[in-house]
Formats: C-alpha cells, structure tokens, sequence
C-alpha cells in the first residue's frame, strides 16, 4: 500500500523542463477545420480525421492567445488530472486543433520543431480508431507540418511536449 501511495504523490509532482513561447496567436472560430487546412498548404492532415465532425467547436468569433510548447519532465500515458491541473495552475489550457491549425499557419516556425508535441485540448472519436488526440510533427525545417491522431490512451510517444494557451501579455 505504501508503494502505490508513493508512486501517486510522485507522478503528481509532474513539472515542466522547458517552456517555449511561441508568442500571440489569433484564433478564428468561425473557419472550419477544413478551411484553416485550405489556408496553409504546408498544414498536411489526414482528411479522414480532419472534420469539425470530430472536432466540434462551440467557440464563435476571434480570440487572441499567448501560445507555448511546454516540455514536462517525464512521459505522460493519459491526460488524467496531472497536466490539466499544471494547466489550471499556470493559468493555461490545452489547445484544440482549431487554435493549433491558426498558429501553424500565422507562426509557421513555431510548430517547425524537432519535437513532437501533442494538441490534447480536445479528444476525437472515430468508430474505426477509437478515442485519439492528434499529434503535430515537422520533420525538418521548411517541411510541411503533419498533423496525425494517435490513440488517446497508452501512448507514450514522446508524451511530454503539450501546446498550451494563455491570456496574452499586455
């Protein structure tokens, strides 16, 4: 009993290694998914998961956001309470896929990162695939940028790099 309660209080100590700001993003809530992929064609997505069908969206208008990548300091296999209690705290959500299309394309070299980073604000569900949180990759710089599902649970690929939101500095 004392071994679980140990490894419960450690994995709640989640902390960040590394946070890098990628500065303000607007987001437009009205486009569709499918017109933010139309607007930047080095966006690439399977078109199967790109559906505001699976992302729905019940935000309207424009908002700006202070967006960053941030680097925890050990892999996470679900979201459980961990991150999304960093994310309270730190005053920061996790960014759905509409919030991280508009950053790609107004920031391109942003999402131009070695890293994998997870877009984890919002879980799709697709009957062939099951529940799935998309991940964003960029091979090389000036490659197009691949946004990709991948299950949302036991997953450990690279599992510690997350887009977050905050208010923007005034």
């Amino acid at each position: 009993m004392a071994i679980a309660s140990k490894q419960k209080s450690q994995k709640s100590r989640l902390q960040p290694v590394q946070i890098l700001d990628f500065g303000e993003v607007v987001v437009n809530y009205d486009e569709t998914i499918d017109q933010k992929l139309a607007a930047n064609p080095r966006a690439l997505w399977d078109r199967q998961f790109a559906t505001d069908k699976l992302f729905p969206c019940t935000r309207k208008g424009k908002a700006t956001y202070s967006a960053s990548m941030v680097v925890f300091d050990e892999l996470i296999y679900s979201l459980d309470n961990d991150v999304k209690k960093w994310c309270e705290k730190n005053k920061k959500k996790l960014s759905c896929p509409k919030e991280a299309l508009d950053l790609a394309r107004q920031n391109p070299i942003a999402v131009a990162t070695p890293r994998i980073f997870w877009i984890s604000g919002q879980i799709g569900e697709d009957p062939s695939l099951g529940q799935f949180e998309l991940v964003c990759r960029c091979p090389a710089p000036g490659a197009s940028f691949l946004f990709s599902p991948v299950m949302a649970i036991g997953h450990a690929i690279n599992r510690r790099c997350y887009l977050v939101l905050g208010k923007p500095p005034k």
